[in-house]
C-alpha cells in the first residue's frame, strides 16, 4: 500500500469509493456488478452517445460511463505514479497528457487500424494495446476501459472483438509487453478474440 496514494481510504488498501466500502473484496464484487450493468447499457443503446474522437476525450468518456457508480474520480486521469504489484511503474503521470496525445496521433497515422489482413490487424492492435496499457491513464479500470475502446476502434475498422475468453490472461501478456518488450503472448491472445464481418454479417474466426 502506498501511504501517499490519495485514492486509498486512509489506513486501508481499498480505493476510495462512492459505496463507502472499506473491504477490498466487497468493493471488487460491487464494482464488477455495477460496471457489468454499465457495459450492458452501452451494448443496448448508449454506445453511440460516446465520442469517437480516439483520444483523451473518448477514453475519459468510456471510463466515466463504466465507473460512475463506483468512484467519484471516474473519467479523470490519474494523479499519481502507479505500478502493478512489485513490477515496473507505468508511464509517469506527469507526462500523461503528452503521451495520450502522441498515442492518438500514432493511431491516426495507422489509419485507426483499418487493415483488411487479419494477421496484420492483430499485430498492429497488439502494439497499440501495449502502448495504451503502458500509459495507464486511470487509477483503476484501465483494462475494461481499453477493451471497450478497442472494440469501438475495431468495429469501425471492420472487425469484431470478443474479449470473454481471455480477460484474466491479459495481465501477464501486458506485463511481458511492458517490462520485457515481448508482445508474442499478447498477439496470441488477441488472435483468439478477433473475428471479421462484412455487410452480410459476421464470419467465423480463422
Amino acid at each position: 500500500m502506498n501511504p501517499a496514494d490519495p485514492y486509498l481510504i486512509q489506513g486501508t488498501g481499498t480505493l476510495r469509493n462512492r459505496l463507502n466500502l472499506e473491504s477490498q473484496k466487497a468493493l471488487a464484487i460491487a464494482e464488477t456488478d455495477l460496471t457489468n450493468a454499465r457495459i450492458i447499457q452501452l451494448m443496448d443503446s448508449d454506445d453511440h452517445q460516446l465520442p469517437n474522437s480516439r483520444d483523451a476525450r473518448e477514453l475519459r468518456a468510456i471510463h466515466f460511463h463504466l465507473f460512475q457508480d463506483v468512484y467519484d474520480w471516474a473519467g479523470h486521469f490519474i494523479k499519481v505514479d502507479i505500478r502493478r504489484g512489485n513490477g515496473e511503474y507505468f508511464a509517469p503521470f506527469s507526462a500523461l497528457n503528452a503521451n495520450i496525445e502522441h498515442f492518438s496521433h500514432q493511431l491516426a497515422d495507422k489509419h485507426y487500424l483499418r487493415i483488411e489482413d487479419r494477421s496484420m490487424f492483430i499485430a498492429e492492435l497488439a502494439k497499440a494495446y501495449d502502448i495504451l496499457n503502458w500509459i495507464h491513464p486511470f487509477r483503476e479500470g484501465n483494462g475494461r476501459t481499453q477493451r471497450h475502446f478497442w472494440s469501438r476502434v475495431a468495429a469501425d475498422a471492420g472487425w469484431i472483438l470478443d474479449w470473454r475468453p481471455i480477460q484474466g490472461d491479459l495481465n501477464e501478456a501486458s506485463r511481458l509487453g511492458r517490462e520485457e518488450r515481448d508482445l508474442s503472448l499478447l498477439v496470441k491472445l488477441l488472435g483468439s478474440v478477433v473475428s471479421t464481418y462484412r455487410q452480410g454479417g459476421p464470419l467465423s474466426m480463422d
